[in-house]
């Protein structure tokens, strides 16, 4: 939709997460997570948790100009892998050359968003588009 403006509007569940993150952050206290050792450390412990829960997340990006609006929702159980498979969808994309401009682009202003996310879906993640 070739939008020149873009809002992000992130929700962390639990909430106390977001407090959490916001006490780091005022406090000074992120620099000690910043370090290798700590976040290590920390990666385990989350990585021991999500083995024993259901890491279901979701996002959804909506757009409007000019009085048309479209949005788009992602769905997968463990956002890493769904990174994870976004960065292999757009490697995919430059493997079979549907990237043939040089230069530096998002990857939405070089790759067809259906393709992108049919490759997407093949790993795993639901990819919802729609007319709001």
């Amino acid at each position: 939709m070739r939008a020149r403006t873009v809002l992000s509007r992130l929700a962390l569940d639990p909430p106390w997460l977001a407090r959490l993150l916001a006490v780091l952050i005022g406090t000074g206290a992120a620099r000690l997570v910043a370090r290798q050792r700590v976040r290590h450390a920390l990666a385990r412990v989350r990585r021991d948790r999500v083995a024993r829960q259901d890491a279901s997340f979701a996002l959804r990006v909506d757009v409007t100009r000019g009085g048309r609006s479209s949005y788009a929702t992602l769905a997968g159980r463990v956002q890493a892998d769904a990174t994870a498979a976004g960065a292999a969808a757009l490697v995919g994309s430059l493997l079979d050359g549907e990237i043939d401009e040089p230069g530096a682009w998002m990857p939405e202003q070089v790759i067809d968003p259906p393709s992108f996310f049919s490759r997407l879906a093949r790993y795993g993640s639901s990819v919802e588009l729609a007319r709001a």
